[in-house]
């Protein structure tokens, strides 16, 4: 991992495909908490289609996701959140994403709890700007 960073993944009803698998991976990699509503649940992938004479084509799923143990996951079920938040359609008029909010609350929870301070390096040597247009 790039960071040290403390995350949370939101997600919602409407991911599907690689909206479905991007929490259980995030999960699955002990990278945080997932917030939000149980995903559709569509991972069955297509690599392939058929032509059809009138334009048309035909298509068949030939592939899925599978977990460590070897178990088909997600698909039908979809990915269920550690913390169900829904968004209310009234509140999102207003500008208040509840999902964003309970995701606010538990990284500045996780900060208190396991702050990770700025990383210390060397100053940036401004004299090798001295002279150019980027430093004018």
């Amino acid at each position: 991992m790039a960071t040290r960073a403390h995350f949370v993944c939101l997600t919602n009803l409407y991911a599907g495909s690689g909206g479905d698998e991007f929490p259980f991976v995030f999960k699955q990699r002990n990278m945080g908490p997932v917030v939000g509503t149980r995903t559709w649940g569509g991972l069955v992938g297509i690599s392939m289609t058929i032509n059809l004479i009138d334009g048309g084509t035909v298509t068949a799923p030939d592939y899925r996701v599978y977990n460590t143990q070897g178990n088909w996951v997600i698909e039908n079920e979809g990915f269920t959140p550690d913390y169900i938040v829904d968004l209310a359609p009234a509140e999102v008029e207003r500008g208040y994403d509840a999902q964003l909010m309970k995701g606010i609350e538990l990284l500045l929870k996780k900060i208190k709890e396991d702050p990770r301070p700025w990383p210390q390096h060397q100053p940036i040597p401004q004299d090798k700007l001295e002279g150019t247009k980027l430093h004018n």
